[in-house]
């Protein structure tokens, strides 16, 4: 087997998703408050709040590193495990 190849099965993604942790209505947290685009995540910050029936879920990222692009808006309805955010991880 050729290095590329043992490499391409061992290579990270240095891209991460935030994901939704149930459906409901999202809240996107101001940036003032949490972090902008481009600015640095921490592990287990909080970028939006997924509201639905009145229960209240903060949505957390598992990573740390640059975050790239919100993927939604505050108001869109969304499913548990959609995208919310994309970063950027530290090499």
């Amino acid at each position: 087997m050729s290095l590329a190849v043992q490499l391409a099965e061992y290579t990270e993604v240095a891209e991460k998703l935030i994901l939704a942790p149930s459906r409901g209505v999202v809240r996107v947290l101001d940036p003032a408050v949490v972090t902008a685009e481009g600015e640095i995540v921490e592990v287990g910050q909080a970028i939006a709040i997924i509201t639905n029936s009145g229960d209240e879920v903060e949505a957390c990222s598992r990573f740390s590193g640059f975050l790239m692009e919100m993927l939604v808006q505050s108001g869109e309805r969304v499913r548990a495990g959609q995208p919310l955010a994309w970063l950027r991880t530290f090499s």
